[in-house]
């Protein structure tokens, strides 16, 4: 299992967004759609069996016999398909209602401030601006104001020492919304 990076950087190409962001101390999530990646997130539910029914069997004939007969009684032929496109639907739901904060991990070996690829590519050619932020302090910030979301439009948080300003809107109505 893969440990979390301690510190994530974003990158600002706009120098007076990056100062608005650390003066009201707000972060600002995108829904995926508005990345450059028009891939992510990658939610993508792929099968060697596609709607071959019988190859999935043999599959599972093959590599878990003792669970072939449930498993033909909860996955009959005439639902297989229907199994399927419920699965896509399912994983298309999560990419149309899905924001994200772009970070990019500090490990020990590899800062991103040393990326020269990140400052050209997300630092406006390398003018922009690199915040670091603590995962741990985020991740708790966020989690505890994402149960609000449908509730408040303002209020405040904590985040480390500090007490900081939460503003967004809901998510139907923007493509983005600010969080810290």
């Amino acid at each position: 299992m893969a440990i979390p990076p301690q510190h994530v950087m974003h990158f600002y190409g706009n120098t007076d967004y990056a100062i608005h962001s650390i003066g009201f101390r707000e972060i600002t999530f995108l829904h995926r759609d508005k990345l450059n990646d028009p891939f992510d997130p990658h939610f993508f539910f792929t099968t060697d069996f596609s709607e071959n029914y019988a190859t999935l069997i043999d599959y599972v004939k093959q590599y878990h016999a003792k669970d072939l007969q449930n498993f033909t009684k909860r996955y009959p032929p005439e639902n297989w398909k229907q199994f399927i496109d419920k699965i896509e639907v399912y994983f298309n739901s999560l990419r149309n209602n899905t924001f994200l904060f772009s970070t990019s991990a500090v490990n020990k070996d590899k800062h991103p401030k040393n990326n020269l690829y990140m400052w050209s590519h997300y630092g406006n050619g390398h003018r922009g601006v690199a915040i670091e932020f603590d995962t741990a302090l985020l991740a708790r910030a966020v989690l505890a104001k994402s149960k609000e979301l449908a509730v408040k439009s303002r209020t405040s948080m904590r985040y480390g020492a500090r007490s900081i300003t939460t503003s967004y809107r809901r998510l139907h109505a923007s493509p983005f919304f600010s969080l810290l």
